[in-house]
């Protein structure tokens, strides 16, 4: 019997929040929702937002792919890593994280902030091979009206993004993402 290819979806988030603070159990339900609806979570792998989402996708019997950076020694994936993929570095780890079907972004910090920039930028230039960008929560909202306001950006360029009020919601934009987005060619994740 062949076996079922699910859509990758890589979540960006922070690695900083800890497991008393509230945005661990946002992070916790995004995972959930995602295996829930038939999603293989990609996460850095690390601590914070992307354990919390990891945590959230295993418990509910997903698929949780790693991707730690192998110039940090020191720090190791996860327990709820099911599969993991090294990378060289930080930046590395984009192209990787920008080949799965869809993307979404947690709370975070520089670095998801970074990750998100980067590919919003490519999907201005060449958006049926960039993955749809999904983000979850109040804090992204402020930061798209801030972008909306104060930089060189047109409706189309905001159109490139989504966002999502919390958890629920998550799941059922990444299907509707994936149902409008223009084929991509083969999967990449």
């Amino acid at each position: 019997m062949a076996s079922v290819v699910k859509p990758i979806v890589g979540v960006l988030g922070s690695a900083r929040i800890t497991a008393e603070d509230p945005r661990y159990a946002l992070g916790m339900l995004v995972g959930r929702r995602l295996a829930e609806a038939g999603f293989t979570v990609m996460t850095g792998g690390y601590a914070g937002s992307m354990e919390a989402v990891s945590r959230g996708a295993a418990e509910a019997g997903g698929e949780v792919i790693g991707l730690p950076v192998r110039r940090w020694p020191d720090l190791q994936p996860n327990r709820w890593v099911t599969r993991t993929i090294w990378v060289d570095s930080f930046v590395g780890r984009l192209p990787v994280l920008a080949s799965c079907a869809a993307l979404v972004a947690v709370d975070g910090g520089i670095g998801t902030l970074a990750e998100l920039a980067v590919t919003w930028a490519d999907r201005q230039t060449d958006p049926d091979l960039t993955p749809p960008l999904i983000l979850v929560g109040p804090g992204w909202r402020a930061i798209l009206d801030t972008v909306a306001e104060h930089l060189v950006v047109g409706k189309r360029d905001m159109a490139l993004v989504r966002w999502v009020d919390g958890p629920d919601d998550v799941a059922p934009a990444v299907a509707e993402a994936l149902a409008a987005a223009t084929p991509r060619g083969e999967p990449r994740g």
